[in-house]
């Protein structure tokens, strides 16, 4: 299901950043959770993306109903 791969992503992130704040983590590793943040951040944004396209599409194909975007 892609809203739990999203909520896991995010849930990785959360570790991700607490691991980053505490002070016994080495350079190496900060920066190998960095990139892995990174990595984290563009999917979330490509599955968000991809969910307010179908959001917009389902409220196109009801006619009744207005397009608004996303603020």
């Amino acid at each position: 299901m892609k809203n739990n791969n999203l909520e896991k992503s995010l849930e990785r992130l959360n570790i991700i950043v607490e691991e980053m704040e505490l002070d016994n983590s080495s350079l190496e590793n900060i920066l190998d959770l960095y990139k892995e943040g990174i990595s984290l951040i563009k999917d979330c944004e490509l599955k968000i993306i991809e969910a307010e396209k179908q959001i917009k599409l389902l409220i196109n194909d009801n006619e009744e109903l207005e397009l608004k975007d996303f603020e």
